[in-house]
């Protein structure tokens, strides 16, 4: 029994490994930074610290400015001292401390031949951004991994250079980055690259961009953000070039343009067969029809592609006044479904076995855009019979519950388990089921509602879809309100009357309850009464 207050005797080289490979791995969002790792490690006891003290290339790795802005210098001299002569990875951002933007600039001027990965957020300060724009031009015989999105310098936004990027020598590059330098496609190290992100302030000629692709057999991840018009450059007399791209996995678009020209590029870039596309398109004019359409062939194209490779277990489905949100995928995949679409919604956090098919506008979609999009998708070769999970949300009032494709869609997943959904949308599947033979989604047996609470009428739009299911002969098993009983206003206990219905929710201390419906208990339902026993 190892006494209280002391750490397990592990063996160093078990630790050593351990720690090795959480510094490698990065620091994962919600996570502590390796920085702070190796800090907190150092303190355990004795022979830890010497073992963290002594290997002077995790804290090479390690240098976060984000950790770095203290008004004095000593703990950035103290990182600086433990790194040794080792390589380095440079992430963060400077934000205003004097003293974090001299330090990094002090390196990028002094040791930026030793420097690994460079990963900077919007930078701002004047010092970091005079050194940063002095060694782009200077050899990188190390670098990796350049992500330097945007560098804003007192005077503005540097202008593209004239000169080679990192004067046509970086053999190591893999990953890059930045809004400020067009990238240099004249070496050979291109066939290397694993990740790219463009903008097309740099490439708006797509023989130009096809021609750069086509050069990058080992191509992952590819993005690029668009603000101005792309050239068409497409004719049945002159088509496109094809870009075959074996490993790529992950494509993301973001424009404010057309659409449409913009589509003719990506139709011509062959990926991997398990690839993802992520689109996103907020253009300040609404999409025109030629944007609908081009959108339409291209979800078919690539949902051809991904369905005609692999199953899929589960199925995410939102359809709102301004957003299409498609994404679907096998058993293993883990994505996040808050509907978040911001700017790290990227190819980064796309699977290789997850598509993903997004198209959202600041203005209301056309009215028949979301009605041709899922007709677009309903038309690929599915493999949908298989699915057992389906996130399902129907936001828009321009889709009616009688929409061929909606139904046929509906008609497809006969093999639904579970479903996570909202009120309102039951009631529009309910709509949708209400004079026909055949039972939609006739498997389902759980029904998990986290928006329950936003819908004033949920108890009643529930029972109406319970009700339906067990006139049916197909009753629902579990419904999951997945909320604490506080923001649960209404009163549920009419549910009382479905027999052996479990239904879920957490207390004020985040348990989950579980109440049986039929137990003769139905005031615990009404949580517009707010039971008090439930506070826990």
């Amino acid at each position: 029994m190892v006494a209280a207050g002391k750490p397990f005797p592990l063996d160093q080289s078990i630790v050593w490994k351990i720690l090795g490979i959480a510094i490698d791995s990065g620091s994962p969002e919600g996570s502590p930074s390796a920085l702070i790792t190796l800090r907190k490690t150092s303190q355990v006891c004795s022979s830890w610290r010497r073992l963290v003290l002594t290997t002077s290339s995790w804290w090479g790795k390690s240098i976060n400015l984000d950790h770095l802005r203290q008004q004095t210098d000593s703990w950035r001299n103290e990182v600086w001292q433990r790194a040794g002569l080792s390589l380095l990875d440079i992430s963060g951002n400077c934000g205003p401390s004097t003293g974090a933007a001299m330090f990094l600039a002090s390196i990028l001027d002094q040791h930026w031949h030793r420097v690994r990965s460079l990963s900077l957020n919007r930078q701002d300060a004047q010092r970091s951004c005079e050194a940063i724009l002095r060694v782009v031009q200077r050899p990188a015989p190390h670098l990796e991994l350049f992500m330097v999105p945007f560098i804003f310098p007192g005077n503005g936004i540097y202008s593209p250079p004239d000169f080679p990027l990192f004067s046509g020598s970086f053999s190591c590059l893999k990953r890059f980055n930045s809004f400020n330098y067009p990238f240099d496609s004249r070496g050979p190290w291109v066939s290397q690259l694993r990740e790219l992100y463009l903008w097309d302030n740099h490439y708006n000629d797509p023989r130009q961009l096809l021609d750069l692709l086509s050069h990058m057999p080992f191509l992952e991840a590819f993005e690029i953000r668009g603000t101005n018009e792309i050239i068409a450059g497409n004719s049945s007399a002159n088509p496109l070039p094809k870009a075959s791209l074996p490993m790529l996995v992950r494509m993301f678009l973001d424009t404010t343009t057309s659409f449409s020209s913009w589509s003719r590029v990506l139709e011509n870039i062959i990926p991997a067969k398990h690839s993802g596309l992520w689109i996103y398109h907020h253009a300040t004019a609404a999409l025109s029809q030629d944007d609908i359409e081009s959108l339409c062939h291209l979800l078919s194209l690539h949902a051809s592609r991904y369905f005609g490779a692999r199953r899929t277990s589960n199925l995410f489905l939102y359809l709102g006044d301004n957003e299409f949100n498609l994404r679907h995928g096998s058993e293993e995949d883990q994505y996040d479904d808050s509907d978040d679409s911001s700017e790290s919604s990227g190819p980064g956090s796309l699977t290789p076995n997850n598509f993903a098919f997004i198209v959202e506008c600041p203005n209301s979609l056309p009215g028949n855009a979301v009605q041709s999009l899922i007709s677009a998708f309903i038309q690929t070769p599915l493999q949908l019979n298989d699915i057992k999970e389906l996130t399902l949300t129907v936001a828009t009032a321009s889709l009616s519950p009688h929409e061929p494709a909606f139904i046929r869609i509906m008609d497809t997943l006969s093999s639904i388990e579970m479903i996570e959904t909202d009120p309102t949308t039951l009631k529009f599947i309910l709509d949708a089921a209400i004079g026909r033979s055949a039972t939609v989604l006739p498997r389902l047996q759980e029904i998990q509602l986290p928006f329950a609470d936003d819908v004033s009428n949920a108890p009643s739009l529930i029972d109406q879809f319970l009700s339906w299911r067990w006139e049916r002969g197909t009753p629902i098993q579990l419904l999951d309100l997945q909320r604490p009983y506080s923001r649960l206003r209404g009163d549920f206990s009419l549910l009382e009357k479905y027999k052996d219905l479990r239904v879920f929710w957490y207390d004020t201390r985040g348990r989950r309850v579980k109440y049986i419906c039929g137990s003769g208990n139905a005031a615990t339902l009404d949580f517009a009464t707010s039971p008090s026993w439930l506070s826990g």
